[in-house]
């Protein structure tokens, strides 16, 4: 009998809240067992893994949305909307595990499972609504209530979980101290454990269902509102300091840009929180309707900043997949807090505009995820352009991704590794050929990194900048110190400022007149906001050789550097000679 896809709201004279709770329970058993049957069953038997990467995806996604759905939605059509968004899911995920030879060299960086986890669980709540009543998907509160309600469902159903299995466990070790096995052995039964999580999630979602009258939503959104000040507070003194402390802190890495990126993205929660339940629901307060109008029209400060960050890192060494990730997201949130920021300045009903304004930025983040599923958004095949780009401009070997090209970059990577074999104009081929061949024999990338520091034909000296300007090291010297701190002062020295100095310096003084080997302080970028510094005691005949590792110092910041490269510091006597940036100083034996 065909199926009846005609959304209405009529209630299902079957789904009573007993019935749902029985119902969810034989759904969730029967999913516990799909799953045992996909992931463990059929792994061991099947040697073809496109198969069952496209069974797993549609099975997960499948029972997952059918869960939801379950209770507001008549079962045949819940039935109906997590089949189909379950086939579209897998489908996608299938076409681009194609990217690779091996689907477990797809699924290694995570960004597939992202695409696709974000493209179902935004999906699913329009379904739901679309199935709930006539054009439920454009209908804010009904999509926002779905949306948040399934969320709950979801944490009751695993918390309940969770406590089932802490509950199962227990009762085995108690039993077990009068010699009773039971508990132990039924686990140890291949489907059991699968069917006992499916059944246990069933019951915490149906018992939430029961209790949705009970437990809102709104509770949680009150208690978000009241966050709004606090963001507010913190996003307006960022963008206050910006002028006086710059930017350069915001380039040395992906870590600021995600930092930016999270906080815009906190923001475009809490200003939908305050606009959550239409015009009754929505925020009264004049204070808090002030502080969301305001945090709406900055948050975008920092998306923007986020994209800024982003774009400089890709104009210094190229595209890869994380950075098409990083730059995809920052658009994405700058998408939202560009949209906010202009409805928060258009009349009386900006709270209406926003809600529906999120209706349409929620659709493109669907269409986002679907797309970095297929060729149009192809990260791997877009960062080997870029980087054979650079090759081609005669770009550093060392700055190339080989290794990444090797192993993480999929049949594009390989295709890029030949282009670049047979690029013999590239002033440095030889250098670049065997590069190459020992990426491609290097399954580790921290070995690679090592054999090439080892390898490298460019000296420190030729990377690291002197100060005071003048002062001469022996040849060599800073080459001798250990492996890792020279592959991270490397990284350290290509995390170039916004005025193309490089993120390093090394001091060298008479800091101990105790002492007749010439001494120094070594400073370079870690990425992560905060400065490596290393004490140094350099011999003319064997080298440096460190004295200290102070490590990874948070009192100083990447204007430090720059204060250094540009001269201002001073070689400060004390009880002893110190290196004295502002109000700080620092030994090379702190």
């Amino acid at each position: 009998m065909p199926v009846d896809f005609t959304p209405d709201s009529r209630p299902d004279p079957a789904a009573s809240v007993l019935g749902t709770r029985w119902l969810l329970i034989a759904v969730g058993a029967v999913a516990g067992l799909a799953h045992w049957a996909v992931f463990d069953l059929l792994t061991d038997h099947v040697a073809y893994d496109r198969l069952v990467l496209g069974l797993g995806v549609a099975v997960v996604v499948f029972f997952a949305a059918l869960m939801m759905m379950l209770g507001p939605v008549r079962p045949g059509r819940a039935m109906a909307g997590a089949g189909a968004l379950a086939a579209v899911c897998a489908a996608l995920m299938l076409w681009a595990s194609l990217r690779f030879d091996h689907v477990s060299e797809f699924l290694d960086s995570g960004k597939p499972l992202v695409a696709v986890a974000t493209l179902a669980v935004i999906a699913a709540p329009f379904i739901a609504a679309l199935l709930r009543e006539r054009g439920g998907w454009r209908h804010y509160q009904l999509l926002f209530d779905t949306s948040w309600e399934s969320v709950l469902r979801y944490v009751a159903g695993g918390l309940f979980t969770g406590l089932v299995w802490g509950l199962l466990y227990l009762s085995d070790t108690f039993l077990g101290l009068v010699g009773i096995t039971l508990i132990d052995d039924l686990i140890d039964l291949d489907p059991v454990p699968w069917l006992i999580s499916g059944v246990a999630l069933g019951l915490g979602l149906s018992v939430f269902y029961a209790l949705r009258d009970y437990i809102s939503a709104d509770l949680f959104v009150q208690l978000l509102r009241l966050l709004t000040p606090l963001v507010l507070g913190v996003v307006v003194i960022f963008i206050l300091a910006l002028p006086f402390r710059g930017l350069s802190g915001l380039l040395g890495g992906l870590s600021p840009a995600v930092t930016l990126a999270g906080v815009s993205l906190a923001g475009v929660v809490l200003v939908s929180a305050a606009v959550h339940g239409g015009t009754a629901g929505e925020v009264q307060s004049p204070v808090m309707r002030l502080a969301a109008r305001v945090l709406s029209g900055v948050i975008a400060v920092p998306a923007v900043l986020a994209v800024y960050a982003v774009a400089v890192r890709i104009g210094q060494y190229g595209l890869t997949p994380d950075r098409i990730a990083a730059l995809v997201a920052a658009l994405v949130v700058l998408g939202y807090g560009a949209s906010y920021a202009v409805l928060s300045l258009l009349g009386r009903d900006w709270m209406g505009r926003l809600r529906q304004a999120n209706l349409a930025l929620a659709g493109l983040v669907v269409l986002v995820s679907a797309l970095w599923l297929t060729p149009l958004l192809n990260p791997e095949r877009m960062s080997v352009a870029s980087q054979l780009d650079r090759a081609r401009a005669g770009g550093a070997v060392e700055e190339l991704p080989l290794w990444e090209m090797a192993w993480d970059w999929g049949r594009a990577g390989t295709n890029g590794l030949a282009a670049l074999r047979a690029l013999e104009t590239h002033p440095e081929h030889a250098q670049l050929v065997a590069m190459i061949e020992r990426a491609e024999a290097t399954q580790f990338e921290y070995e690679f990194r090592q054999e090439s520091e080892e390898a490298s034909q460019v000296s420190l000296h030729e990377i690291v900048p002197l100060r005071p300007v003048g002062v001469l090291l022996p040849e060599g010297s800073l080459d001798r110190v250990s492996i890792y701190e020279r592959m991270s002062l490397r990284e350290g020295c290509a995390r170039k400022f916004s005025d193309g100095q490089p993120g390093c310096v090394l001091v060298v003084a008479d800091f101990d007149p105790n002492v007749e080997e010439v001494e120094g302080i070594l400073l370079w970028r870690s990425g992560h906001g905060s400065v490596q510094v290393l004490g140094l005691r350099i011999f003319p005949d064997e080298g440096s050789h460190r004295v200290s590792v102070i490590g990874n110092t948070a009192t100083l910041e990447d204007e430090d550097i720059q204060r250094v490269l540009n001269g201002e510091f001073e070689i400060a006597p004390v009880s002893r000679k110190a290196l004295r940036i502002g109000d700080q100083e620092i030994y090379p034996y702190n």
